[in-house]
């Protein structure tokens, strides 16, 4: 299967390009202090499954400070280690209609897929299962395609920013139960 096509079914959500124009507001070392507190080592070096909660007002920076750890754990060791996954959200109130929780579950399955040297073959035979019938998986089937690809990692990241502007919070809540269930950091 053509890789791109298959990644591109899947989502057509674009967080990369969020991260990055959010991440070129920051100045140099606004989030440091993130970095350096013993809260944000113990998770990220957690054996369990673990989150890491920011919160505060809207408009002081939560968007930005959550780049800070999409772009160290990518400049770090974890980088290069198809161990270690890496998904990150940034939902924005002014296109919940567009960010579904299907959607959702469907992008952070695409951006944990695009970190391994190939895609593993149950998601390559999802692909051929609905793109052949026009179709696209119900939330369940997702779910459960999601913690296949889980179990090819030994540790998962997740960043979500501005959970609490979706207004389906409720089953953003369910994504989220799917990483600390799992017992992945």
């Amino acid at each position: 299967e053509n890789r791109r096509q298959l990644l591109l079914w899947l989502s057509e959500l674009d967080f990369d390009k969020e991260h990055d124009a959010i991440f070129v507001k920051r100045h140099q070392d606004t989030g440091r202090w993130l970095i350096d507190c013993p809260e944000f080592s113990d998770w990220i070096d957690s054996e369990e499954s673990s989150m890491l909660w920011c919160y505060g007002h809207p408009g002081v920076g939560k968007s930005v400070l959550a780049s800070v750890p999409v772009v160290h754990c990518f400049a770090s060791e974890y980088a290069l280690d198809s161990r270690t996954g890496l998904a990150f959200i940034y939902f924005n109130y002014k296109k919940k209609d567009v960010q579904t929780p299907g959607k959702i579950l469907a992008t952070i399955i695409k951006q944990l897929a695009r970190q391994k040297r190939t895609i593993p073959d149950h998601l390559k035979q999802l692909y051929r299962q609905y793109y052949r019938n026009a179709d696209f998986p119900r939330d369940e089937k997702l779910e459960a395609q999601l913690l296949e690809l889980m179990e090819t990692f030994e540790q998962i990241y997740l960043v979500m920013d501005a959970v609490l502007v979706s207004s389906r919070r409720m089953s953003v809540r369910g994504v989220t139960s799917q990483f600390t269930e799992s017992h992945l950091p």
